[in-house]
């Protein structure tokens, strides 16, 4: 099967860099998948589960906020607020599940530093701003 390179990047420092087969990841308006040669595209993340699938193995990531984008090369990038991985889809969301049983209500449980306000910011055009720069220039 056809593969494509996959990084994903957080706050913490890239936390997977490897060629992959497809993903699942949730996005804003609903999961969705990537396979090999996909359009090029921009896309909001939420919190959730993201399915890799890797030419030996499979693996999960519990994931915060953020971007994915797919390249003009078909390679993709996520973006994320917070990223962590597991072997097992139980696993991450447990995870997913305690951060959000530690939380106060409205509060995103990714976050690591409490907001000035409780007004919710967009933070997607923050992050694809810093993608365009990032691939374009």
């Amino acid at each position: 099967m056809l593969t494509y390179q996959l990084s994903i990047l957080s706050p913490e420092g890239q936390i997977f860099d490897a060629p992959v087969e497809s993903l699942t990841a949730p996005g804003q308006l609903g999961s969705f998948g990537i396979l090999a040669r996909h359009a090029p595209m921009v896309t909001a993340l939420k919190i959730g589960v993201l399915n890799v699938k890797e030419p030996h193995r499979q693996q999960f990531f519990a994931i915060g906020d953020g971007v994915l984008e797919v390249d003009h090369a078909h390679d993709v990038i996520i973006l994320a607020d917070y990223a962590h991985a597991y072997s097992t889809q139980e696993d991450a969301k447990n995870h997913l599940a305690e951060l959000k049983r530690l939380m106060p209500l409205n509060s995103n449980p990714t976050r690591r530093y409490p907001r000035k306000s409780q007004k919710p910011k967009n933070h997607f055009l923050t992050l694809s701003s810093i993608l365009f720069l990032l691939f374009h220039f």
